[in-house]
């Protein structure tokens, strides 16, 4: 599962978690130390201002966000409209980045969808 995280947004405003049910599962995974966010760089897109966030995935979670050949990751970037980059595995690491940009609304759909992900096909990848 992924936090949200929050960011700035190009008023300066600041976009945190809005406290529903799936931001509030994803908060007790940070606090679990599972997962960490970064608040990243701020934005204005098409849609309005974007904030780039940055979350450390446990290696062992990455097969379930991301599906055969991508599949899934990329049925999240479609659906929330965000642009979502995974970091390669790198050696001796145990956590992998990914960085999400977009609204506000994107980021938090997309983390919403990857927790959805991780929650249903977690068991599958040895999470």
């Amino acid at each position: 599962m992924l936090a949200a995280t929050g960011g700035q947004t190009a008023g300066g405003a600041t976009a945190g978690p809005a406290g529903d049910a799936a931001q509030q599962a994803a908060a007790a995974m940070v606090a679990a130390g599972m997962i960490r966010g970064v608040p990243g760089r701020v934005g204005m897109g098409i849609l309005g201002p974007t904030t780039t966030t940055q979350v450390s995935v446990q290696n062992k979670m990455i097969g379930a966000i991301m599906g055969r050949g991508g599949c899934r990751i990329n049925q999240v970037r479609q659906e929330s409209g965000a642009d979502i980059k995974i970091s390669k595995q790198e050696p001796g690491v145990e956590d992998r980045i990914i960085t999400i940009t977009g609204t506000p609304d994107q980021i938090h759909n997309a983390q919403f969808l990857m927790q959805v992900c991780v929650k249903r096909y977690g068991d599958q990848t040895g999470v």
